[in-house]
């Protein structure tokens, strides 16, 4: 919706999205950390390392595409990432005995 609205609503939305972004990243992090608990300051590590190393990268990457298709491209691409989200629902869920893939 982001890029079809007015600047006020754009500040809003992007506003509510960065609040919801920075809610799951603890519990992500967490859950990693479940799955190795002997490893969980190399878990944390990498998972920050990681996060942050791919962010950067994909700056870069929507940078130069927008240099060349436009912001406008970008904006439409960018609004179909959380669709990505979906994945989640893919991941192994947690028994008591344990994790089961669904």
């Amino acid at each position: 919706m982001v890029p079809y609205g007015d600047i006020t609503t754009a500040v809003v939305l992007i506003t509510v999205v960065g609040f919801l972004i920075s809610l799951s990243f603890s519990p992500i992090l967490v859950y990693a950390q479940q799955l190795m608990p002997s490893k969980i300051g190399m878990v944390s590590g990498l998972f920050y390392g990681v996060a942050m190393g791919m962010s950067g990268i994909g700056a870069a990457i929507m940078g130069s595409l927008a240099d060349v298709k436009g912001i406008d491209y970008i904006q439409n691409i960018i609004s179909l990432l959380p669709l990505l989200g979906l994945v989640v629902f893919l991941f192994p869920q947690r028994t008591k005995d344990g994790f089961y893939i669904p």
